[in-house]
């Protein structure tokens, strides 16, 4: 119909990215809320060894990247941050990246980590789970 018509149907740009960020906003709002009371029964369990170990555990890999991307193997800073945005299989990340370099450079390094990432993180998380669960006394 939109090829008879060319103004039927048509959603602004704008529109579209308020409604997506919108529907990311409830997402993240409503799991958070869910999920709430459980987490406060691990941090009175656990105290904050969870989150200081999360905290560490996502900045250390994306650092190690960058300070070994450009200062042992020289990449270029566009391509690098493409490459760390692969490496956490991160669409909003890349296309950040995109929008600060204004072209499309840094998908090139983005491609393959990103390829890896979606092949290596199924494969690899329960692995580290059950192995974190062996060395552990977790309690249910």
């Amino acid at each position: 119909m939109r090829s008879l018509r060319p103004t039927f149907g048509k959603f602004p740009p704008a529109a579209t990215q308020i409604l997506k960020d919108l529907g990311l906003s409830v997402y993240i709002a409503s799991i958070g809320l869910t999920s709430a009371p459980s987490i406060l029964a691990l941090l009175e369990q656990r105290g904050w060894e969870l989150p200081i170990a999360a905290i560490f555990l996502s900045l250390l890999p994306p650092l190690a990247s960058l300070y070994i991307g450009r200062y042992l193997l020289h990449i270029e800073p566009a391509i690098l941050c493409g490459a760390v945005a692969g490496q956490h299989a991160s669409t909003p990340a890349i296309n950040a990246t995109e929008a600060i370099a204004g072209n499309s450079v840094p998908v090139i390094g983005y491609t393959v980590t990103y390829a890896i990432a979606n092949i290596l993180l199924p494969l690899l998380g329960p692995i580290f789970v059950a192995a974190f669960a062996a060395t552990h006394a977790i309690a249910p």
